[in-house]
């Protein structure tokens, strides 16, 4: 980097800021703004030696403007240009030329944040217009002069508060409290814009006002405020870390118009910050078991746990489901301000903004709220005026009407209502509340559900649902249209499902993730599943609708209960569905079309000798997946499966395809080689598996792969254990019928050769050893088991 060069013949290279250059001398400029990356606005100028004492005082304020920035960037400025040079232009300009290490800051290495002004940028006009950055979290406390450790008893004191929120949520603060002057800042709004770019000025502080709702602030001057689109899937937290090349790119616009989205940004702590959290909650389950859980998910969407009964499976899923609930809560918290208490609505009711209220300006308002204002109304009267308020306080009037012979209280917009009412997107969700005056009637209050001032509860995003032995078809999972009544009986599945279709909607158009949403099936074996089951199969598989019902009034939500039922439901893709399996003689086995489309996932490894050495309510140890380790050994740098990288949001964006099994292969060849080896072998008895199987296997490595920071060894044990969870879970039947399959892939998965047979006493007996390196270890571990038990008892499944 060169301030000042001058070079050979009778040109001097300049590099200034291109924005205070006079337009009359922009021929000189060789390069386009934000060629250099300490700032955006450095170009390059070329100017003939015998100008320079005439054209550089036009550029002065230009050139020292640069330096000025080159120095608040730490820039090496004496390294890359001559004093020479500098006692040259001081000559020229009369005034001594700015040394970058005496401005102030220069000490420093500046870094790259982006930064979300609270939910969709809400903030960002106040951080614009007043000069700062905030957040939130105002109970830390003043953290100037704080250590870590000073700072991690006041995180434990909140979390004493608020038992919800994660350390990893908190964190958040400590980063933004280290900021200094010269680093740089990005302001977003969601995953695809940024607001503005933006330097620090000052130091972090706390401000005085106890009332402000962000008081923990830095001073940042904003450079550059025009919006810019970008593709960052990645940018769910507050605040994250960018690398200086990535800044760049945002800072001139080269992720914009187009460009493919880029790859989720990488959070060393989120896998650990899990695994912290499943313990906070009294359980504890081996790395690999939650890593081998979170890619499946990742791949699939669908996953069974099986094993036997009280080893954990329903608790992994229920601790996990609440971890990504306390991440969304959160992620909010650090942007949000939490309403004050006095604000609260008690007995209030939701509903979710349909097409039809918004073309035709009316809504049923739910039972529970029109039973209260039915009470009021005059005798023989189908008609009167309804005071309501809306949520920027507006009072207002409308009309209520109730048909003959029903007690549907239809609310009709008009005016400044109307106008309100059509400027709410589709699917967003009103919380609906009665308030006692005006007397006699009451006041219907409208609030804005998502908006950040709400005090109401989120909706559940996850669902625990025992399944019935008598569920014989998927009304246990959707409910049911009487067609007598009118009435749609709805069901927790349903519930959820619609739930999760609203915060799809809702991320879309806030250019962000959505939130995951977990239907936890407990038992799920206890009916046929085939039978309650196969319409989600298919939608999932499929991303075809599954049909409800046929009634318009239901679906416009002219019920009783002003619920509106879509007559077709598409299952989102933030939708995962999990089911716990035991087997006995009161459940169903499955069969392998559902097994097909699922990762199964064993738990029937018990460990006692450890259980209780350490808190947590299970005593699983690494040797539970064929892992060389004590009972005792918790270290999580135990499986190569750590998941380092995993980025934190949980996402299916779509299902696997060629493209996955064409990216195994380029991993490594191997691995390819080896998957068509085994369906070449099950192909035999006309047991091979197809393509989806092998776009599954190419996805989920790819994925443990890229989450574990590129380790092959990650990628081998997901090739292990993706064969073990997709591949053998199929095989049940006789011995005459599956020995010889057994024996062959055993073989294979063993690595021990081609040798024909292979006898009891030549089972792997435990886990592989230095001297033994099986190609899948953990597969080879569950093929012994399976031979041994189809010999003893002449019939084996996978699931036990």
């Amino acid at each position: 980097m060169k301030a000042v060069w001058l070079g050979e013949g009778d040109d001097v290279l300049l590099v200034a800021d291109h924005r205070k250059i006079p337009d009359d001398l922009r021929r000189y400029q060789t390069s386009q703004p934000g060629e250099y990356r300490i700032w955006i606005h450095a170009v390059d100028l070329t100017i003939p030696y015998s100008q320079l004492d005439a054209l550089y005082p036009r550029l002065r304020d230009a050139h020292f403007a640069f330096i000025e920035e080159a120095g608040k960037a730490g820039c090496p400025f004496l390294r890359y240009h001559s004093r020479g040079s500098t006692r040259y232009v001081a000559e020229v300009t009369g005034e001594p030329v700015p040394d970058p290490p005496r401005v102030e800051g220069a000490a420093h290495r500046y870094s790259h944040y982006k930064i979300a002004p609270g939910s969709g940028g809400g903030l960002w006009p106040l951080w614009r217009d007043q000069g700062h950055a905030s957040i939130g979290w105002n109970e830390l406390g003043d953290l100037t002069g704080l250590t870590r450790e000073e700072f991690g008893e006041r995180v434990a004191a909140v979390r004493e508060k608020f038992p919800q929120t994660t350390a990893r949520a908190l964190k958040q603060v400590w980063t933004f409290s280290r900021l200094r002057p010269g680093d740089r800042i990005v302001a977003n709004a969601g995953t695809r814009k940024v607001l503005g770019i933006g330097t620090v000025t000052g130091n972090y502080e706390l401000v005085d006002d106890t009332t402000a709702e962000h008081r923990h602030r830095i001073p940042v001057r904003w450079d550059d405020v025009e919006p810019k689109a970008v593709e960052k899937p990645g940018w769910q937290r507050t605040i994250i870390k960018l690398k200086a090349t990535e800044f760049n790119d945002i800072a001139t616009g080269a992720t914009t118009g187009g460009e493919p989205p880029l790859a989720p940004e990488a959070d060393p702590d989120a896998f650990s910050d899990l695994l912290d959290a499943i313990e906070a909650g009294g359980f504890y389950f081996p790395p690999e078991i939650v890593a081998n859980y979170l890619l499946a998910l990742q791949t699939k969407r669908f996953v069974i746990l099986t094993g036997i009964s009280g080893t954990g499976k329903t608790q992994l899923a229920l601790q996990v489901a609440k971890y990504f609930v306390a991440e969304a809560e959160s992620a909010a918290e650090a942007g949000h301000a939490r309403a004050p208490a006095a604000e609260r609505e008690v007995g209030s009711v939701v509903v979710t903004v349909k097409p039809s209220m918004v073309k035709y300006g009316r809504m049923v308002v739910p039972a529970d709220l029109a039973t209260e204002f039915l009470s009021t109304r005059e005798e023989r009267s189908d008609s009167r005026w309804l005071p309501i308020e809306l949520p920027d306080g507006q009072q207002l009037d409308i009309v209520a009407h109730t048909r003959e012979g029903t007690n549907l209280l239809y609310a009709l917009f008009r005016g400044a209502a109307r106008e309100w009412l059509q400027g709410q997107p589709i699917g967003a969700r009103l919380q609906l509340s009665r308030l006692e005056e005006p007397e006699p009637v009451g006041r219907l209050r409208f609030r804005a559900l998502d908006d950040a001032t709400s005090a109401v509860a989120p909706r559940s995003t996850y669902a625990l649902i025992p399944v019935r032995p008598d569920w014989n078809d998927s009304t246990g999972l959707f409910g049911f249209h009487n067609p007598l009544t009118g009435h749609y009986t709805t069901r927790a599945f349903l519930r959820l499902a619609l739930d999760a279709i609203a915060e799809a909607e809702a991320a879309r158009e806030a250019d962000r993730d959505p939130e995951p949403f977990f239907a936890i099936l407990d038992e799920m074996n206890l009916a046929r599943v085939e039978h309650y089951f196969s319409d989600v199969l298919s939608a999932m598989e499929s991303g075809e609708p599954i049909e409800l019902h046929e009634d318009d009034a239901v679906a416009a939500g002219e019920t009783p209960d002003g619920i509106a039922i879509p007559k077709e439901l598409r299952l989102p893709d933030n939708l995962f569905v999990v089911g716990t399996v035991n087997v006995d003689e009161t459940t169903y086995m499955f069969s392998p079309k559902v097994l097909d489309r699922a990762f199964t996932i064993e738990f029937n490894d018990v460990a006692l000798e450890g259980y209780g050495v350490d808190e947590g309510a299970y005593g699983l140890d690494e040797s539970s997946h064929g892992l060389d380790a004590s009972p005792d050994d918790r270290g999580r740098t135990s499986t190569p499966l750590a998941l380092e990288a995993f980025s934190g949001p949980l996402r299916s964006s779509r299902r696997p395809g060629a493209s996955d099994w064409q990216a195994l292969g380029e991993l490594d060849a191997r691995h390819r080689h080896l998957v068509v080896a085994l369906n070449q072998l099950l192909a035999k008895d006309n047991r091979h598996f197809g393509y989806r199987v092998a776009n599954e296997i190419g996805r989920f490595v790819t994925l443990a792969h890229e989450q574990s920071g590129g380790s092959p060894e990650a990628a081998a044990a997901a090739l292990d254990l993706a064969v073990l969870q997709k591949v053998l879970p199929k095989l049940h039947g006789t011995q005459q019928e599956l020995e010889d399959i057994l024996v062959g892939l055993l073989t294979l998965a063993s690595g021990r050769g081609d040798d024909g047979a292979i006898a009891d006493d030549e089972l792997l007996e435990t886990a592989p050893t230095p001297e033994l390196t099986p190609p899948l270890p953990r597969t080879a571990l569950k093929l012994q088991r399976m031979l041994r038990r189809v010999r003893q008892q002449g019939f084996v499944s996978f699931i036990e």
